[in-house]
């Protein structure tokens, strides 16, 4: 997650849990809870799931309070980080920074529908595990509200693509849409 040895976030970070979750698809009988050492060690879900949600945790908990503090109006950004206000703690290890001022960018729909498939995505991969979310995470509702959210501020200029955001939007959507189908079966997702 931490690509270049710092605390920032970007929308490309959420291809780790996706391969993560590959990964346990590809073969559950190989993963279990406890092979990690994580802090979630021990909570009945499989360690390589557990890391999987990392991100998508704080992905939840980003639009849940973009929201309560009337920033955000149910989409999230995925560009965080500490080093706009007056330098990045030059000299300084990021997690001795803490005095930095960080900042989250504005909703936009690549970040939303990743966040989306991701959400889905590990719904799926929890079914697959007989388990329930640990934190009581509701990940269909999530996925749900975000691809509905993405849907409705997606701009004829957004399907252009943007090279920062990882390609045109059609390929992010294409993911978050095989992913809600495979979760609820719902067609509309069929339609995209």
């Amino acid at each position: 997650y931490q690509d270049a040895g710092d605390w920032d976030g970007y929308l490309s970070h959420l291809n780790v849990a996706s391969s993560l979750l590959l990964a346990y698809e590809l073969a559950p009988g190989n993963f279990r809870d406890g092979e990690l050492n994580l802090p979630e060690s021990g909570n009945g879900v499989p360690d390589i799931l557990d890391e999987a949600a990392w991100l998508p945790r704080f992905c939840l908990r980003l639009r849940a309070e973009l929201q309560a503090k009337g920033y955000g109006s149910g989409g999230i950004g995925l560009r965080i980080c500490g080093d706009h206000f007056g330098g990045d703690g030059e000299g300084m290890p990021s997690w001795l920074d803490v005095q930095r001022q960080w900042i989250v960018s504005g909703e936009d729909p690549w970040s939303t529908l990743r966040y989306a498939a991701v959400a889905a995505h590990l719904a799926c991969a929890l079914g697959t595990a007989g388990v329930a979310d640990p934190e009581k995470a509701d990940w269909e509702k999530e996925a749900v509200e975000s691809w509905r959210w993405a849907l409705a501020h997606t701009s004829p200029e957004d399907e252009k693509g943007r090279p920062s955001a990882g390609g045109p939007l059609r390929e992010v959507r294409a993911y978050a849409a095989a992913a809600l189908f495979r979760l609820t079966g719902g067609e509309e997702y069929q339609k995209r």
